[in-house]
Parts: structure tokens; C-alpha cells; sequence
């Protein structure tokens, strides 16, 4: 991160802070008092409980997505029977909200954890396949073509050609979105079914009107998020950081 953007986060924090505390009053707590709250919270052993139920939910929930959506949506896009089998009910299930699979997923697999990953898993795998799948299509056939007169076969084209074209995509993009809606995902599964985690935590303590310790557990899903994108980033430069050098010379 250069001075510049790290200038700009800098500003943009500050106003969001600013904003939020001129906005403050009996009912919304200042950032003074979240702040104080969440201090407290971090050494609290029942919220350390709640954020590692979640980061464990979350992980095992993108990792499987993410791998399953890469491996899937790279077969749809560069197999043509397997794209013609299976497009067709993607496009349809695709459409529906995955959080309308929960109850389904609860009474199939029971309230415990395997329920929730499950549908964090669902969650991440289809933006992370329709940006796989959108990347290798994005190909240019010229390349192919070229590698098919030079004597590659299927194979060495896909391992060569268009998984190294369609990579930074797929982790700039897709692993973005498969982040954003595993936390959605991961928030209303616990809200719903859940002893511990940070969805359960938000739930009962905004139930309870404790807006302090609500918004604490808010901020702390919002770090989360953060730290995320930004390992993101450090996999996109160090995978792809030739297609990063290419895009600020251009």
C-alpha cells in the first residue's frame, strides 16, 4: 500500500468517525463507548469463543467454496459438454437466495455445525464458479489457436494458457465475492441457529438493546472482512504480479 492510499484510508476513517459521532445520541452510542466496549470484550473468554466459531465456519466454509467453484467453473468454461450438462440448472439455482437452503440444510444435517458451513460453502462457491467460469470464456482464441498449431494438447493449454490468463481474475473478483457472501451467510446462520459466534452475539445483543456491545461485534466482523481483502491482495501480488506489473504499464 503506497503513502497515498494509505493517506486516503486514513481520511476516510476519519470522516466515517466523525460522521458517526455527530450522528450519536440517546439511542446510538458514540465510537468513544463502542470503543470502551470492545476493549472489554477482548479479553472477555465467551467473545473469544464467538469469533473463533465464526473464523472456523468461515475458513473451512471459503476454502471448500472457493476450491469447488475454481475446480467447477473451470471445467464449465473450458469443457463444452460438461458447460452444456450443467450451465442450465446453474443458471436456474443460481438465482435463488442461498440463505432460503438453510432450514433445509438444518433439518437434512441437524443444527450443528455442518449445517452452517454448508451454507457458507453454497454461498461462496457460485460467485467464485460464474467468475471462473466468465474468465477462462474470456480467453482469446487467438492464444489457443496458437498453442493448437504449436502442438499443445487440451491439457497444456489449460495449464499453460488459460488458467494463468484467467487467475487474476479469479482471485482479484471472484475470492472477493466469495468473502463478502460467506460473511452474510456466516452472520444469518448463527443469527438462526448458533450458540456461539459473532451472528449469535449481534443478534441477542441488539435484542437486548446492548447497541454498545452490538455495534463492538459489528466493528470487529467489519476487521474480519478487512484482513481478508487484504490477504487476497498479497495472494493476487504474489501469484499474479506479472499481470500486475502489465496493468501499470498499461
Amino acid at each position: 500500500m503506497n503513502i497515498l492510499n494509505r493517506f486516503s484510508y486514513i481520511v476516510s476513517f476519519t470522516i466515517a468517525l466523525l460522521l458517526w459521532e455527530w450522528s450519536s445520541g440517546e439511542i446510538l452510542p458514540g465510537p468513544v463507548s463502542v470503543f470502551n466496549t470492545l476493549g472489554f470484550l477482548l479479553i472477555d473468554d465467551h467473545f473469544h469463543k464467538d469469533v473463533l466459531y465464526s473464523l472456523m465456519r468461515l475458513f473451512i466454509g471459503f476454502i471448500t467454496g472457493s476450491v469447488l467453484g475454481i475446480v467447477i467453473g473451470t471445467a464449465i468454461g473450458y469443457i463444452e459438454i460438461i458447460r452444456s450438462l450443467l450451465f442450465p440448472v446453474i443458471k436456474f439455482v443460481i438465482t435463488i437466495p442461498k440463505i432460503a437452503f438453510l432450514p433445509l440444510f438444518i433439518i437434512l444435517l441437524g443444527i450443528g455445525e455442518l449445517s452452517k458451513i454448508t451454507i457458507i460453502t453454497l454461498g461462496v462457491f457460485f460467485p467464485v464458479m460464474m467468475v471462473t467460469f466468465s474468465s477462462v470464456q474470456r480467453v482469446p482464441r487467438d492464444l489457443i489457436e496458437a498453442s493448437c498449431l504449436l502442438g499443445a494438447g487440451p491439457a497444456r493449454i489449460l495449464r499453460l494458457v488459460v488458467v494463468p490468463y484467467a487467475l487474476p481474475n479469479i482471485i482479484n473478483s471472484g475470492l472477493r465475492l466469495g468473502i463478502s457472501l460467506g460473511l452474510v451467510l456466516l452472520v444469518a446462520s448463527e443469527m438462526i441457529a448458533s450458540k456461539y459466534g459473532l451472528g449469535n452475539f449481534i443478534y441477542y445483543t441488539g435484542n437486548d438493546l446492548l447497541l454498545d456491545k452490538m455495534l463492538a461485534g459489528i466493528l470487529v466482523l467489519g476487521t474480519i472482512g478487512l484482513i481478508l481483502n487484504r490477504i487476497i491482495d498479497f495472494i493476487h501480488a504474489y501469484l499474479c504480479g506479472w499481470s500486475i506489473e502489465s496493468e501499470g504499464k498499461s
